[in-house]
């Protein structure tokens, strides 16, 4: 059993190495009978007319184990089959989420040239400003110079 439950490498081949052992196995569904021969799990016949048998020490738990063996023959190729889907639905799903990271990428790229051009047109803004400061100084010196030296002038307020 893989130790890190995400190896998804690891878990696809348990899962593909239990569905060819179901497939080599006898067809189920499996049952079995504890009335005749308690160490006797049926899966049909084979060719040549034998039943599967399993061996193992007769105590108060062998229905239980008996049991569990013959489900197995429909749980376990069932499990390992939800396995690979599984593995398919992340393997999907962290495509997907690599395509949206990478939209995420040029969606930041497009953001910081945005950001960028605005910084460079709000320090123009602001040299804009400046000049503009420094020629309302200008003209206000004109306009004073003008009322001291030509207090007749029309164009001067």
């Amino acid at each position: 059993m893989p130790t890190d439950l995400l190896d998804l490498t690891a878990l696809r081949v348990y899962a593909r190495a239990a569905l060819e052992r179901a497939e080599e196995a006898k067809p189920g569904p499996w049952g079995f009978e504890d009335a005749t021969n308690p160490d006797l799990v049926t899966g049909g016949r084979d060719e040549y007319g034998a039943y599967i048998y399993i061996t193992g020490p007769w105590d108060e738990d062998a229905d239980k184990t008996h049991a569990f063996i013959a489900a197995a023959r429909l749980y376990v190729p069932n499990l390992a089959a939800s396995v690979l889907t599984l593995c398919a639905a992340y393997d999907f799903l962290k495509e997907s989420a690599f395509v949206d990271r990478a939209r995420a990428d040029e969606l930041i790229a497009e953001r910081d040239a945005v950001k960028a051009e605005l910084e460079q047109a709000q320090a123009e803004i602001e040299q804009l400003r400046q000049q503009n400061t420094g020629l309302r100084q200008a003209g206000d010196a004109a306009i004073e110079y003008a009322r001291q030296h030509d207090p007749d002038n029309l164009y001067v307020e």
